[in-house]
């Protein structure tokens, strides 16, 4: 894959906005289509929102530790608006974990909402935004969750919940190994539009996060991969064009640090969150059994060199080798 290529991919995947609604203008459907709609409309049961003058609670520590119960509290939520509140005051009084969960719900909110439910500067319905999604043959699953999931952020403006990537920097800050991945890629990602746009003479198609100056990527990513947590296995491999730009197998190296995410926990079947995004608008996509089926269809004809990479991955993460995995004080990417 060309890394011009990764990039335009990166930035639809990660903001979810680039389809433009022109106007609030009705969406011509076939009575088939308005009738799935109706049907999607009616089987959406709003949670009750929480009440602005309700104090937050935040969860309380179980035996399994606190960054379990934040994650738990992330990955369970119905509405996404309690839960933000919930992590508040935990995130307020510099829980690093709580941190990142929460700048992860307030960062899927607003692109979320962005791509389904505010177009051209107005909002839309549930009814609408399921009928938008209808006419471009997107699954409706993916907006009936966010409606449940987002919709009251919609209604809060100027929730108090602070700017996501303030959370993430605290976090990142703080040593959360996760947050300093997400960092590290945003940061790799940065500089090469940077660069790419400078050398182009064009500005960049977003505003610069200034969070993210002076961050030395390779730094972070050493740091983190030292806890061996899975998600930030995944992070590397999904940044590895942009830490590894001269390799021609760069590829290969990063379905292979995916491939050892999914080996040490992540979950890669078709519950797994990176795979439904993958999935959802990709009808090629059979829904993946094991935890490798989908990696393995990632990998297409690299699958043997990609399993020979991962099981050398893991020699190397057993091994504590962080300069042999390319997190040396030498590398490049710095």
């Amino acid at each position: 894959m060309k890394i011009g290529h990764l990039i335009a991919v990166a930035v639809v995947g990660s903001a979810m906005a680039l389809f433009w609604w022109p106007g609030r203008q009705p969406v011509a459907l076939e009575p088939s289509q308005h009738r799935t709609v109706m049907r999607a409309v009616g089987s959406i049961s709003r949670p009750t929102p929480a009440s602005e003058n309700e104090p937050p609670q935040a969860p309380a520590p179980t035996a399994g530790g606190v960054s379990l119960t934040y994650r738990q509290l992330f990955e369970q939520a119905r509405n996404y608006w309690q839960s933000a509140n919930q992590l508040l005051p935990a995130a307020r009084a510099g829980e690093a974990d709580a941190q990142l969960y929460l700048w992860k719900t307030l960062t899927y909110c607003k692109d979320a909402n962005h791509f389904y439910f505010e177009h051209g500067g107005q909002r839309l319905s549930l009814t609408e935004g399921l009928q938008w999604a209808t006419a471009r043959n997107l699954p409706l699953s993916e907006p009936q969750e966010v409606y449940g999931k987002c919709h009251d952020f919609l209604d809060h403006s100027g929730s108090g919940l602070g700017d996501p990537s303030n959370w993430l920097a605290k976090a990142t800050a703080a040593g959360q190994p996760i947050a300093q991945a997400v960092t590290a890629s945003k940061a790799l990602m940065q500089a090469y539009m940077l660069r790419q746009t400078q050398a182009a003479g064009v500005p960049l198609p977003m505003p610069e996060d200034p969070t993210l100056r002076g961050v030395a990527p390779v730094s972070l990513l050493r740091a983190a991969v030292q806890s061996l947590d899975p998600e930030v296995l995944f992070i590397i491999g999904d940044s590895s064009l942009l830490l590894f730009p001269e390799s021609t197998e760069a590829n290969i190296e990063g379905t292979a640090w995916k491939l050892v995410a999914c080996e040490r926990g992540l979950d890669c079947t078709a519950n797994g969150a990176w795979v439904k995004a993958s999935c959802a608008y990709d009808p090629q996509c059979a829904a993946p059994v094991t935890s490798t089926d989908f990696i393995r269809r990632l990998a297409g004809d690299d699958w043997v060199a990609v399993q020979q990479r991962a099981a050398e991955i893991n020699s190397r993460l057993v091994a504590g080798d962080w300069d042999e995995l390319g997190f040396g004080p030498s590398s490049q990417a710095n």
